[in-house]
């Protein structure tokens, strides 16, 4: 809400009676929305000027411990850098001070600022007529605001194949022996967001989120029969990871959970031309790091308020879970030519999505046609706890 003083003198006897009812004419303040779009003859166009700059390092190693065992470790660095530069943008509080219009001494139209000597420099500006602001006006309370933000990534990982065959481990009915990965990751991911004074007015908030994961992680390729009567391979896959997570912000926000996922894949091939293949695999997907630690603020869209105006389509109970109260319903003014505004940014409690999928399939390669390869598959996935936004 802006403060605009009973007696501005910019205001036309209507608009005073409007605003202030019985209190036209006087000095005294009213607190009151002002929904003023730049845009008359001498609009100033926004302007946005955005910048990201990226970096990423990468080190790793890879060798064999054994002729069975090899190994790969890695060390990943990344960094993102965003800036933005909005120009034509409202300073909220010269704003403030421009509303306050009266007449001074000399019969001239001023800023209260300038005769209590608060701020010499304001510029009274006319919201009560269309393309009312001057040239003058616009000078004084445009501004270019200011955000940036960093996100950094670290990750350090590694893991080791294990040939089981080499060491003559395998299962009786079949060829091959097993193949075992074993593995673990940490990964670090910051995210800051600084906004300046005047972004800060228009909604933009400062934020700060950092996530830390520690997983273990393995998986087995067992052939179970292998050129037998009726079953040229017959083999089964799985795979396991623990997942720890410690999310926390700079308001005292801290969440801490731990993931388990899994998968185990069957495969069935009678002969050469035809193989069967199933599986089930149990995932999750964490929120990343903006839907957790975003920046809350507020913008416009286009739409209606269901509980706005004398009769607002929602009922109470309805716009009671959005914070109105009593008082309030049937009392609040409508968005300003369909432009309402909402808050948006992250919600650092957010848990991780999680989801079940079955897949069958069915893989043709006759034998009697070279080079062809036919596979039909059919997949259900059922996801619970999903990310979104209201």
């Amino acid at each position: 809400d802006f403060a605009i003083n009973c007696d501005n003198p910019l205001m036309s006897d209507q608009q005073r009676s409007a605003l202030c009812g019985t209190a036209a004419g006087t000095n005294e303040v009213i607190d009151t929305y002002v929904g003023y779009r730049l845009d008359g003859t001498n609009a100033r166009p926004r302007r946005d000027d955005l910048r990201h700059t990226d970096y990423r390092f990468n080190f790793g190693l890879k060798g064999d411990i054994t002729d069975g065992i090899s190994y790969d470790v890695s060390y990943l660095r990344t960094v993102a850098l965003y800036q933005e530069r909005y120009m034509n943008d409202v300073d909220q509080f010269k704003a403030a001070n421009a509303l306050l219009a009266v007449t001074d001494d000399a019969g001239n139209v001023v800023c209260q600022s300038v005769v209590n000597g608060t701020d010499s420099d304001c510029v009274p500006i006319d919201v009560f007529a269309y393309s009312g602001i001057s040239d003058a006006g616009l000078d004084y309370i445009l501004t270019t605001s200011s955000t940036d933000s960093t996100q950094t990534l670290d990750v350090l990982s590694g893991f080791s194949q294990i040939d089981l065959d080499y060491y003559g481990i395998k299962l009786p009915w079949a060829d091959m022996g097993p193949a075992l990965v074993i593995g673990g990751e940490h990964r670090r991911e910051v995210y800051e967001f600084n906004a300046d004074a005047i972004a800060k007015a228009n909604g933009s908030d400062d934020a700060y989120g950092e996530i830390k994961v520690s997983e273990g992680y393995t998986e087995l390729d067992l052939p179970i029969i292998e050129n037998a009567p009726g079953a040229k391979y017959l083999g089964v896959t799985g795979g396991y990871r623990y997942s720890k997570y410690d999310n926390n912000d700079d308001q005292g926000n801290a969440t801490s959970y731990s993931a388990n996922t899994y998968k185990v894949e069957l495969t069935y091939a009678p002969t050469d031309d035809l193989r069967l293949r199933g599986s089930y695999n149990h995932a999750i997907r964490a929120p990343n790091v903006n839907e957790l630690f975003s920046s809350q603020g507020l913008s416009n869209y286009s739409g209606s308020d269901p509980c706005a105006g004398s009769n607002p389509s929602a009922t109470f109970e309805d716009c009671a879970r959005t914070g109105v109260t009593e008082a309030q319903y049937g009392h609040i003014v409508e968005c300003p030519a369909d432009q309402c505004v909402y808050q948006f940014g992250g919600n650092p409690y957010l848990k991780p999505e999680q989801a079940d999928t079955y897949t069958y399939g069915i893989v043709l390669t006759p034998t009697a046609i070279p080079d062809l390869s036919v596979s039909l598959d059919y997949y259900t996935i059922k996801v619970k706890d999903y990310i979104g936004t209201i």
